[in-house]
């Protein structure tokens, strides 16, 4: 005769048998291997490399321990695996990792700044491939350039923050290495030098610059200047060679900024110095100028160029040490209503 089983001994037969088979299958589970991420591979493989921190312009990137850094301009800096030699073919850096910052127009979309960028290093118009990439949380591109020749078709990678362009060149020695170092950027959070730097206003003329607590207040011609009409002079305490002036000319003409510097300002120099023109630069946010490199009894001088309201607003000063400040003080020009 067939005994039945109870109910409540049939739920419970169930429960164990549920249990003992799904112990068996996360015990099954916990025991097969494991894939590591790429992206844990990654950090292993990047975790012992050296780490470059640039305050100014708010970045860090890893590179191998074996690896040389050149950090003379910390808006330009190379990454290397060989030590560099001076004279050595094919050239200074030509296997570096580059990375270069730009200062650009708040309006300039990455793809103008690209192509201003090659405009600017090639004399020439260059055809490039695009692809999305991410760098430091920021879209960037990944560039290769259509053309024939040594270097054509190396990967540049570009992504703009706060009105700088960070380019990032692999030179002649593009390696996957490189794509490794990419990685490692990041954006960092930096604080602002210029906060609490006085602030010097020309409302005349329309314009205004910030200079540090430790150089003296501004020195000015007035209105009977005879170069200018108008003067504005800063000088670093106790040291009168690091200095620049801001001198506004009328442009009754409107030349261009060319035409105004041979016409108007080098024609009427009485020493004529050897001058080359080093194209447009920005100075600061929103404010581009035609920059002038001079050769002046064993100086350097840089000559700064800047068009508004029919008025031709001149930065002059002397490349010497410490001129990094001056830089500092010109991004904080600008103009006012």
């Amino acid at each position: 005769m067939n005994k039945k089983i109870s109910f409540p001994i049939a739920i419970t037969i169930t429960v164990l048998c549920a249990v003992v088979v799904g112990g068996v299958a996360v015990w099954q589970y916990l025991s097969m291997p494991k894939e590591e991420s790429l992206e844990g591979a990654l950090g292993d493989e990047t975790a012992d490399w050296k780490t470059y921190r640039n305050e100014e312009y708010g970045y860090e990137i890893k590179y191998p321990k074996n690896w040389y850094s050149y950090t003379s301009n910390p808006a330009d800096i190379y990454l290397q695996p060989e030590e560099e030699v001076p004279g050595a073919i094919p050239g200074p850096y030509a296997n570096a990792f580059e990375v270069k910052i730009t200062l650009i127009s708040p309006d300039t979309t990455l793809l103008l700044a690209i192509q201003d960028d090659f405009k600017k290093e090639r004399k020439e118009e260059i055809s490039f491939s695009q692809e999305n990439i991410n760098i430091g949380g920021i879209d960037g591109l990944r560039i290769k350039t259509i053309c024939e020749g040594v270097g054509c078709g190396a990967p540049e990678w570009f992504v703009i923050k706060d009105n700088y362009l960070y380019h990032f060149n692999s030179n002649l020695g593009y390696s996957g290495t490189f794509d490794q170092i990419l990685s490692t950027f990041n954006f960092i959070e930096i604080k602002d030098e210029t906060a609490d730097w006085k602030v010097y206003r020309k409302e005349k003329y329309g314009f205004e610059i910030k200079y540090p607590n430790d150089w003296d207040s501004p020195i000015e011609s007035g209105d009977t200047d005879a170069l200018t009409g108008n003067y504005s002079g800063f000088f670093k305490e106790g040291n009168v060679l690091l200095a620049f002036s801001i001198d506004v000319y009328e442009n009754d003409k409107n030349l261009s900024l060319k035409d105004w510097w041979e016409q108007e300002f080098y024609e009427k120099l009485n020493v004529k110095y050897d001058y080359s023109y080093e194209g447009v630069v920005s100075i600061s946010p929103g404010i581009e100028s035609a920059k002038y490199k001079l050769e002046r009894a064993g100086f350097e001088d840089i000559c700064y160029l800047i068009s508004k309201n029919r008025k031709v607003y001149t930065i002059y000063f002397s490349v010497l040490p410490g001129v990094e400040e001056i830089q500092q003080m010109l991004s904080t020009f600008r103009f006012i209503d």
